[in-house]
């Protein structure tokens, strides 16, 4: 499948059924609609990404046996193994400065931020009130995280 033509075919179906229903009379507006249309307005051009392979790093099990995170991490994220990105930004979830991770779908912003947050949370224990607060978008690519000092 050609998806670049593809893409045209659309297009120009959906050019053409934009264009079968305007009827514009008076000059000035019918020369700013057919300028604004010309221009791509409503058919932007194809977005093209690609997928990365991210590289896998350390484990978080790697992460807690170097005392970077809290033993309990270890538990609540036990077997997973995380991407260089994901252990940059937990390393410095843990030593309380902030962050932020923009990456794709499926890169792990969220075992990112969660294991930050959690880890605060486990070292610095129960019952001493509001810790954290999360923004979580459900249709963000990017997370940010605040670590109090």
């Amino acid at each position: 499948m050609d998806a670049l033509n593809l893409h045209s075919k659309i297009v120009l179906g959906y050019e053409d059924y934009i264009r079968s229903f305007i009827d514009i009379h008076d000059d000035d507006i019918r020369a700013k609609v057919e300028q604004e249309l010309s221009g791509n307005k409503l058919w932007p051009e194809p977005l093209i990404q690609f997928n990365p392979s991210f590289e896998r790093n350390l484990s978080v099990a790697d992460l807690v046996k170097d005392g970077v995170l809290h033993e309990e991490i270890g538990r609540v994220f036990h077997g997973y193994t995380l991407y260089t990105h994901q252990v940059e930004a937990i390393t410095l979830g843990a030593k309380a400065k902030s962050f932020i991770v923009m990456s794709g779908t499926g890169s792990g912003k969220s075992v990112t931020f969660l294991g930050s947050v959690f880890n605060h949370l486990f070292q610095q224990g129960y019952g001493k009130g509001i810790q954290a607060v999360l923004f979580y978008p459900m249709n963000a690519l990017g997370i940010y995280v605040l670590m109090p000092p």
